[in-house]
């Protein structure tokens, strides 16, 4: 039974996260050109704007260089480019303030409470003082752009089933030998190499925010191994069939410099595509 509910919530897992990732992956990238609209922003994007519910803003923006090599890994350079230093929503924990209102990862804020802003640094000042005037983030307006649904927003983390202490390359013979953790392949709070395993969503979110925090140390549990070095064992998602599920689990296995096997495996192959494809990704930064 157990594995049964942990099965549906790895479904559920991806819905929310991987939406837009999952229907762009079809998707061609936009040509390269100077081609902006009449605010100077690329064409093709959406204007929103959202007043923020009550809560943490638990969002970490970041200027579009610095999210080159991780949510934007797959945009032309010159979408980049056009794009300035304003701020990008590079991280949102889940059920923040930001995230309620229908925020997604890779958005680009361009105003707070009607005051243009130009970058990350210059956003967050301003938050900060309608927070600070309000004594709370609830109703203060925010104006944003949504890239064209040509651009790809990469996230290359998920709910998944995990084993890492057998030494064989081979997957474990049985369902219940694997574990669920949430995994995220780089990220904003990591190098691009590096492969990070949290029991969940929530640890994730908790580990960032102590990182943003500059926290020395986090206080949730973390698995986490450099893939400098390390190869790829399954040139493409395989599938496995165990007797206790109704339907087969896509897996891969990436091997360390070290010799460690970690298989990573997903009820569909749309949850395992973005672990898949980050650890293809990491597995070059060497």
């Amino acid at each position: 039974p157990g594995m049964v509910k942990r099965q549906k919530s790895l479904r559920a897992s991806i819905v929310r996260s991987f939406r837009k990732t999952v229907e762009n992956n079809n998707k061609e990238a936009p040509v390269d050109s100077d081609a902006v609209d009449d605010k100077g922003m690329p064409v093709g994007g959406e204007y929103y704007e959202v007043k923020l519910p009550g809560g943490t803003f638990g969002t970490v923006l970041h200027s579009p260089t610095q999210v080159s090599k991780n949510i934007y890994c797959r945009v032309p350079e010159a979408f980049i480019k056009k794009l300035e230093s304003r701020p990008v929503v590079a991280y949102s924990s889940s059920e923040s303030a930001a995230d309620r209102s229908g925020i997604s990862i890779g958005d680009v804020v361009l105003k707070v409470q009607d005051n243009d802003v130009q970058n990350p640094k210059s956003a967050m000042a301003e938050l900060r003082k309608e927070c600070n005037e309000r004594c709370s983030f609830k109703g203060i307006k925010l104006v944003m752009w949504k890239p064209p649904s040509s651009i790809n927003v990469t996230l290359s983390e998920n709910q998944c089933m995990t084993e890492y202490h057998i030494r064989s390359h081979g997957v474990p013979t049985t369902s219940f030998e694997w574990k669920s953790k949430y995994v995220v392949i780089g990220g904003i709070g990591s190098t691009p190499d590096m492969i990070n395993m949290y029991y969940g969503k929530r640890d994730y979110d908790k580990a960032m925010s102590e990182h943003i925090a500059k926290k020395p140390r986090v206080s949730v549990k973390v698995k986490s191994w450099s893939l400098l070095g390390g190869h790829l064992l399954t040139p493409k998602p395989k599938m496995v069939h165990y007797a206790a599920q109704k339907t087969p689990w896509y897996y891969i296995i990436v091997a360390t410099h070290k010799g460690k096997a970690i298989k990573i495996a997903h009820p569909l192959l749309d949850g395992i595509k973005p672990i898949f494809e980050g650890v293809k990704r990491a597995l070059k930064q060497d």
